[in-house]
């Protein structure tokens, strides 16, 4: 499957895939998300960087860049990004597209 068709997908359940992040937060960790005000903006730029064609170089990857400033312990943001990866892939093979 093409970067780009994984990007439309993430488009189209970015809010089953937040939710499915919140709730994977609740369940392991507990507390107020430190990332619950930038997961919709992660997700889309997420879809927006796989969904592009045209790299600015040859052999250039597409990157995108979200700053999200936290004031959560370093330890907790990564393990709320990688619970944010998990539901991301949970969420495209529930819907039998991984």
């Amino acid at each position: 499957m093409r970067a780009a068709a994984v990007g439309l997908l993430i488009e189209e359940q970015r809010g089953e895939v937040a939710e499915a992040w919140k709730r994977a937060v609740e369940r392991e960790l507990g507390g107020e998300p430190a990332l619950g005000f930038a997961v919709g903006s992660l997700l889309r730029e997420m879809s927006l960087a796989l969904r592009s064609d045209t790299p600015s170089a040859p052999d250039a990857a597409p990157r995108s860049i979200v700053l999200v400033r936290s004031a959560a312990a370093p330890a907790r943001v990564a393990r709320e990004f990688k619970l944010l990866h998990r539901a991301v892939w949970e969420s495209l093979r529930a819907a039998g597209h991984v």
